[in-house]
């Protein structure tokens, strides 16, 4: 494995510790993930678009608290049993 020593802007740096730190990863790890799967699978603009607003989406969603009250997640017969109201 060969070594590279790169430049970062201090912002870039700062996101990718937090980054890293999310999937409780080393930041060099984290970085070698992140090159070598950019590298292997080229992503077309639109899809990082589609995946970044996707992603900010589910961000918000998980950041709110389950409203009191609310039954959580029901699979298809604790629906029917329920019923609507």
């Amino acid at each position: 494995m060969k070594s590279v020593t790169i430049s970062l802007d201090d912002e870039v740096y700062e996101n990718a510790i937090a980054q890293a730190a999310k999937k409780r990863k080393s930041v060099g790890d984290f970085l070698r993930d992140f090159f070598s799967s950019r590298l292997n699978h080229e992503v077309e603009p639109a899809d990082e678009a589609k995946t970044s607003t996707l992603q900010s989406i589910w961000d918000v969603a998980d950041s709110k608290a389950v409203t009191p009250g609310t039954v959580g997640r029901l699979n298809r017969e604790a629906l029917y049993d329920r019923g609507l109201p």
